[in-house]
């Protein structure tokens, strides 16, 4: 393969990677956010719960955007992209 097409995959993985990370960043840290706001505040006991169920959502939804990547992964490690530009 030349060398443009495996620069442009390892592009394209550095990518999906940096943008994983800062996207679970962001999921914990705004899962940190709410259960700071949680504590510091005297709130009801419903309202409460509510923060804690969206903190518990944020840190959940990490599981999914794992295995998006791990899609991604395999789609670049395919070629499927480098294939269907030829088209």
């Amino acid at each position: 393969m030349p060398e443009t097409i495996e620069s442009a995959k390892r592009h394209r993985r550095r990518q999906a990677v940096l943008s994983t990370l800062i996207n679970g960043f962001l999921l914990l840290f705004s899962a940190f956010v709410l259960l700071i706001v949680r504590g510091r505040f005297d709130l009801g006991g419903f309202l409460s719960g509510l923060l804690v169920f969206f903190a518990a959502v944020n840190t959940i939804c990490i599981l999914p955007l794992a295995y998006s990547l791990r899609e991604r992964l395999q789609e670049i490690q395919g070629g499927e992209e480098d294939e269907a530009c030829h088209y």
